[in-house]
């Protein structure tokens, strides 16, 4: 998904398809599933009842510093926007798309799927369930 937004991203501010480009898709990869796996875990390590809950609960424990995570990433690849060299500005415009994708990802469509897979599935088990005549 990343990768896809990414390429869009490309056409809009005029990245080349070139090897630099792909070394950023190739690393688009691993930066942005970071944000994810941190998340998934936080939300895995709650004992709580409801997924919802669950959802709530890791956003709550590690959401700022998964935000954190970002903004540091951010604040450090901010000098390669102004960088003489276009290699540097490609650099920048690419990771920034990764950090703040990844972001993105991680906060609202991660838990929204997660909540609506769940929901499907709990459905998709009462529908299975058999029918009991019993009062």
């Amino acid at each position: 998904i990343i990768d896809a937004c990414l390429i869009g991203m490309m056409s809009v501010w005029d990245v080349p398809i070139d090897a630099a480009s792909f070394i950023c898709l190739a690393m688009a990869v691993g930066l942005s599933v970071d944000y994810v796996v941190h998340l998934s875990h936080a939300v895995a390590e709650q004992k709580s009842s409801g997924v919802a809950d669950q959802v709530s609960m890791a956003l709550d424990h590690i959401g700022a510093s998964i935000l954190k995570g970002g903004l540091s990433t951010f604040f450090g690849i901010c000098c390669l926007a102004f960088a003489v060299s276009e290699v540097f500005r490609l650099f920048f415009k690419m990771l920034f798309g990764i950090v703040a994708l990844g972001l993105l990802v991680g906060f609202y469509l991660f838990p929204s799927l997660l909540l609506l897979t769940h929901g499907l599935k709990q459905r998709l088990a009462q529908a299975q369930a058999p029918i009991s005549n019993n009062h």
